[in-house]
């Protein structure tokens, strides 16, 4: 229990410790993402291996920024991958890394931006209505004129998270979160989190995209760059420190796709007065993107800390830039003394240009030590530079033109080798993502097979065959034939010949004709009877065949297809971690191997594609010659890029719901199973279609965003560790999860997506205007999700079973997502039972109104913990304005109650200064503690027992503490207070620090002094007693030991 109450200790004396775009015709909204390095950021996992998707990943520690309260900003690199993506744009840091530092809110624009259009999202909100359709049509199609929400991510110190807004609101897709995001119109965003620490996101920190067609359609794209990303600016914590950000410009371009359309059938299915279908062509669509981005220049807190940032040229975009150094200052006082100097270098394949991080560097700042990891990578030169067309469906390099996944170099340019600075070192195999799927075969059977000779004089004579044909096997045929030629003598092409016909036997619509000479055959062709049905299952076809002359034998096949499945692993788009060896500095070496099939199968892989790419789009529409006279028109076209964009979740194309981690070769050290529950995206419904001829074609239609509607959401829901025993598996102890997602919580905002069938300005006027148009409505779905429950099972060796069952409350939804309560029952039947109390809970009192006005909500208030209906013990912690000051709100009264006792005022905070910073505090009935701090007010450096803030503060000379010039003089300085308070019961212990590093000294209340110092890494090296006698050292396996 003293966990709460030791919290509120250390705020009183915190002493120091540790928008890519798919273009497929000229029927779609355009989407706008970020630019390549802000799209980078919050793409990785935080595991070794992300189980629930088989991505490697790895992290890189560089710096943390250590503030009051315990508010820490860890810089640092991730790198996360399931492969590289042949035109995945690299970021600032290389391939598959992002920097942890540069934070920012990201969106992809869908139609125009939310914040700077007109929202005509909502017409149909209230039901269908022609005229409501009619609107979203007519001004859907129009600049600022908003009919898709956009999608926000945002990325904080510690969190990521996506959003959409509502009017000036941000609602996040798991609203479990204490965050919340407003719109600053005219400067951008102002983030707060559950402690209330603010952030300022945008002023002049904003990126601006520019999207580019050169394409002969009509696109509709923004017609000025608009903002994808506002960059943080500016954090205020509770305790009033400030860390600050600051940003140069960024000009840069590029190519973002060449995408190629072709017309593989186009046919005029009913013509009006003369008036013919438009012949479309192949035709090719380059995107590209100019960006107005910023860099991070440097970053300073208001502890003496400034961090800057130098940047480099790169090769595959001159006009972009890699982070080369990141260099760590202390500027306390007049000082600015270099800490660190971390570089980072890279490297580029043979010939190629996609840059890869080799190498990170951190170096002390005298440069007498540094800590450097090393990277390898898997045939990064044989890896092609980006718009390669050697890719398979998924966009990853396959080595051929022929879309299909080809596994021995899908994993070229992964992460394979990382060395530590400890000299050990982790190497990573990986395998193609596997889906367990139908395998499709197709054999032809015949349904009609017409053979015969002509007869004598030349005369023709006629074959027929009627057969029934149903659309359920397919809308082709397969034709073959060949006209024999059985004379000695030359046949005549004129006169001796057979003629091939399929025909609709109701309508007399001819599907297929041919003729050929004596002596000729007809190859295998296939022959497209789509039409023969329309809108009913069969249809009767006249198969004719006519052989002309007595010496001509002629053959007529016609096959339908005969299709059989079969459930088998198929090779899917990425790839997936199969194992990692890790090797220490002594060369052991420890195996992990990663199964991803269904728990007790072989063969059968537990993955969930995210998405399939589609290739191929049809669609029926009218062809205007004026506004009497239009054809019906019949198309199919082929894509060589996905009509469903893949690059939507980055390197995540499959996740899995069993997955296997085993340790060693065989298993011979066990393992752990793991269970996911996934959520996948919901697709898109089509709720108006075109009408053509009075025929409503509802052809699948692609371009709404249906892959994200939602992230796919993994959550473990159980953990199951094992030993082997006897080559049989035996269980040791099993984590069941259970999680709360209330159908009532869940919000949602509809976004439409339109594709016009007919574009020609002759018939913008009429009527019947919005009939031409296919719209799709999708959802943005915002859910609360929440652990329920952990039940925890342990099998012993003696076949006993111990289960613990965990409860998880969450009384206050939605006002506070906390948990209001926890409850652990265990094997003896022992129930204990933890309350917890927030500010929302004591609504009406001006210190926790205010408290809830800045967001302080995950402040607990009060816990009480009980043991089978009785109280173990309850504390309670009360709040209030420091010195009558409403701009830090700090603990006033800590009370405690053990069981059946009174409660006793544990402690009472007496006195704050204006950073909030404790003064004096005293326990009912004792003495009073006083606390004295230094170095601008940013450490304490004096706790004396026994005595008050008045009277110590007259023994001293606050400049002195502030800018001390050296630990002895800060030393002497502190002195003054034992002098001062010789003769009392006064205790006063003293402490020295160097600024953004740690405490250098401790002086003990007998003046006993212990000294503690540094590597040039700033890492503590050595504690020594007051005689210089060293009583700890730290080896941090990086430089030799340390003698007396």
């Amino acid at each position: 229990m003293k966990r709460l109450v030791f919290g509120v200790l250390l705020l009183f004396a915190a002493f120091p410790s540790r928008a890519q775009q798919t273009m497929s015709n000229k029927y779609f909204s355009p989407v706008i993402t970020p630019s390549p390095t802000v799209a980078s950021l919050g793409k990785y996992g935080n595991l070794p291996v992300e189980l629930s998707t088989g991505a490697a990943t790895a992290s890189i520690g560089l710096y943390d920024i250590k503030l009051r309260n315990n508010y820490n900003i860890n810089l640092g690199l991730n790198y996360s991958s399931n492969g590289v993506r042949v035109d995945d744009i690299t970021g600032n840091t290389g391939t598959g890394w992002s920097f942890i530092g540069a934070f920012a809110i990201k969106r992809m624009v869908f139609d125009d931006p939310d914040e700077q259009s007109a929202d005509y999202s909502r017409l149909l909100d209230n039901g269908f209505k022609l005229d409501s359709l009619n609107k979203l049509v007519t001004y859907g199609q129009a600049s600022y004129i908003d009919i898709q929400p956009d999608i926000f991510t945002l990325i904080a110190p510690g969190f990521t998270g996506k959003f959409y807004l509502s009017g000036d609101t941000a609602v996040f897709f798991n609203r479990n979160t204490s965050y919340r995001v407003a719109l600053l119109k005219g400067y951008g965003f102002k983030v707060t989190d559950g402690n209330g620490n603010t952030m300022l996101y945008g002023g002049d920190a904003i990126e601006q995209t520019l999207n580019q067609a050169a394409c002969p359609t009509d696109v509709h794209f923004p017609g000025s760059a608009v903002p994808t990303s506002w960059f943080l600016k500016n954090i205020f914590t509770n305790a009033r420190d400030t860390v600050s950000f600051f940003y140069s410009n960024l000009n840069y371009n590029y190519t973002a796709n060449v995408n190629t359309s072709d017309v593989i059938d186009q046919r005029t299915l009913q013509s009006g007065n003369g008036c013919q279908c438009f012949v479309e062509g192949k035709y090719q669509c380059t995107t590209d993107m100019f960006i107005q981005s910023k860099q991070l220049d440097y970053i300073t807190t208001s502890n003496y800390g400034r961090i800057s940032f130098g940047y480099d040229y790169r090769l595959d975009n001159i006009s972009d830039k890699l982070l080369k150094n990141i260099l760590v200052y202390s500027t306390f006082g007049s000082q600015n003394t270099l800490l660190r100097n971390i570089r980072l270098d890279y490297t580029y394949g043979t010939g190629k240009k996609r840059p890869f991080l080799s190498r990170v560097a951190n170096i002390a700042g005298n440069n007498s030590d540094s800590m450097v990891h090393a990277l390898s990578y898997n045939q990064i030169s044989s890896l092609p530079d980006r718009l390669d067309p050697q890719t398979d469906f998924w966009g990853y390099y396959n080595a051929s033109t022929n879309g299909s996944v080809n596994s021995s170099v899908a994993y070229y340019g992964t992460l394979s080798k990382i060395t530590y600075p400890t000299g050990g070192y982790d190497t990573i195999f990986y395998g193609s993502n596997l889906n367990y799927t139908q395998l499709t075969n197709t054999s032809w059977g015949y349904v009609a097979n017409l053979i015969g000779y002509g007869l004598d004089d030349h005369q023709c004579k006629e074959y027929k065959q009627v057969v029934t044909v149903h659309q359920s096997d397919g809308s082709s045929v397969r034709v073959s034939g060949n006209a024999d030629w059985e004379f000695s003598g030359a046949p005549d092409p004129m006169f001796h010949q057979e003629n091939m016909t399929i025909r609709n036997a109701a309508t007399g619509e001819v599907y297929f004709s041919r003729r050929i000479s004596a002596g000729q055959q007809l190859s295998y062709e296939e022959v497209s009877i789509a039409n023969a049905f329309r809108s009913n299952e069969s249809a009767q076809l006249e198969i004719i065949m006519t052989s002309c002359g007595q010496y001509v034998y002629g053959h007529f096949n016609v096959e339908r297809p005969i299709v059989t499945t079969t459930l088998v692993d198929l090779p899917f788009g990425g790839v997936r971690t199969n194992k990692v060896i890790s090797v220490d500095r002594f060369g052991k070496d420890r195996i992990k191997k990663y199964y991803y099939d269904y728990f007790g199968t072989s063969g059968k892989s537990s993955g969930m594609p995210v998405a399939l790419p589609q290739f191929i789009e049809e669609f029926n529409t009218i062809s205007f010659c004026d506004q009497q006279k239009f054809s019906e028109c019949y198309y199919k076209l082929i894509h060589n890029k996905s009509l469903i964009d893949l690059f939507t979740y980055g390197n995540t194309p499959m996740y899995y719901t069993n997955v296997t981690e085993g340790y060693g070769e065989n298993f011979e050290n066990g393992g752990v199973r793991h269970s996911f529950d996934i959520r996948m995206p919901v697709s898109p419904s089509t709720i108006w279609a075109a009408f053509t001829g009075g025929t409503a074609f509802n052809n699948t239609f692609y371009q709404a965003p249906f892959t994200l509607l939602r992230d796919p959401i993994a959550l473990e829901s159980e953990k199951t560790y094992f030993k082997m025993s006897d080559a049989v598996v035996k269980f040791v102890k099993q984590e069941h999860y259970d999680y709360l997602w209330p159908e009532e919580l869940i919000r949602s905002r509809k976004g439409y997506a339109l594709r016009q069938r007919i574009y020609d300005s002759k018939v913008q006027g009429t009527a019947n205007f919005y009939t031409q148009f296919d719209v799709n409505s999708y959802s943005l779905m915002s859910s609360w999700i929440a652990k329920a429950q952990l039940t925890e099972t342990t099998y012993g060796d003696d076949s006993k079973v111990m289960v613990r069952q965990t409860k998880y409350y969450y009384d206050n939804v939605p006002e506070n997502n906390n948990v209001s309560r926890k409850e652990e029952l265990t094997s003896e039947k022992d129930t204990t039972k933890i309350f917890y109390k927030y500010p929302n809970d004591l609504k009406g009192q001006v210190i926790y109104d205010s408290m809830i006005a800045r967001n302080m909500i995950d402040t607990i208030t009060e816990q009480s913990e009980f043991l089978n209906k009785n109280l173990i013990e309850k504390d309670v912690i009360s709040y209030n304005f420091t010195n009558g000051s409403n701009s830090v709100i700090a603990p006033a009264n800590v009370q405690i109650q053990k069981s059946i006792y009174s409660a006793e005022n544990w402690y009472t905070f007496l006195r704050y200064d204006t950073w909030g910073n404790g003064l004096e505090r005293a326990k009912a009935n004792d003495v009073h503690e006083v606390y004295i701090w230094g170095y601008n007010h940013r450490y304490p450096i004096a706790k004396i027992l026994g005595s008050t803030y008045d009277q110590v503060k007259a023994f001293i000379n606050q400049a002195v503490l502030d800018q001390p010039a050296n630990d002895q003089q800060l030393r002497d300085e502190l002195n003054k207070i034992r002098t001062g308070l010789a003769g009392t019961d006064a205790l006063v212990a003293t402490y020295t620090y160097l600024p953004t590093i740690g405490m250098t000294s401790e002086t003990d209340p007998a003046g006993k002094t212990t000294f503690y110092e540094y590597d040039s890494l700033q890492r503590l090296k050595l504690v020594r007693d007051k005689d210089g006698k060293i009583v700890k050292q730290y080896d941090y396996q990086y430089q030799k030991p340390v003698t007396q």
